[in-house]
């Protein structure tokens, strides 16, 4: 699929990546590809205690050099090497092929504005929160699972205009299903986080042109 659609950059999470594995997961993931030769490979992995998310952010050498490193939060905090996130940079690379390159993928992403109703703390992840956010849908709130406890109190989320990614795949943090994804934007050195905030009407989609 990688080659058929001329992907120049992959972007990987896996639950509970560690350091210890990353060499072994690199080279399956190499191998994949057809050989280490032809991509780089940057990671921001959890700790052996803690054993949240790892994520990984993988381009083809022919691309170029990257400025590709884990997100930091506080060098001094535990919290720095959680797997939070990489940040990078990249110049002439495809998200995809079939010709429409970037501004085509972007297309494809289903941005929402919505109001978030009711937040609650995790009952099993003390750095999550699960958040009911109406979208306009007749099937109700979507819930949402985010990692922003240590960036905002649960009073700050509540009743915030945001914007959810829709269209991504349902999946399960610690046994509760997210329906979405809420966009925040990153302090370049992790410093602070911002909720994505856009003075549109609710449930209006977002057009990335």
């Amino acid at each position: 699929l990688v080659d058929e659609e001329g992907v120049d950059v992959l972007m990987l999470q896996e639950t509970k990546l560690q350091e210890s594995h990353v060499a072994e997961v690199e080279a399956a993931l190499y191998e994949a590809l057809g050989g280490g030769e032809a991509w780089r490979a940057a990671w921001a992995c959890s700790t052996a205690r803690k054993g949240y998310a790892g994520v990984s952010t993988l381009w083809r050498r022919r691309v170029g050099d990257a400025a590709c490193r884990p997100l930091s939060v506080d060098p001094a905090h535990e919290a720095d090497r959680e797997g939070r996130a990489l940040l990078w940079e990249l110049s002439g690379a495809s998200a995809a092929g079939g010709g429409g390159g970037v501004a085509e993928e972007l297309h494809k992403l289903d941005l929402r504005v919505g109001r978030v109703l009711k937040v609650e703390r995790h009952s099993e992840a003390d750095s999550l929160y699960v958040e009911e956010v109406d979208l306009g849908e007749p099937t109700g709130p979507r819930r949402v699972v985010s990692g922003l406890v240590k960036y905002m109190t649960a009073e700050a989320l509540l009743g915030r205009r945001v914007v959810l990614l829709a269209n991504t795949k349902p999946s399960k943090l610690k046994g509760v299903e997210s329906q979405a994804m809420l966009l925040c934007a990153f302090a370049a050195d992790g410093s602070a986080v911002e909720l994505v905030e856009l003075m549109i009407d609710y449930y209006e989609r977002v057009i990335l042109d």
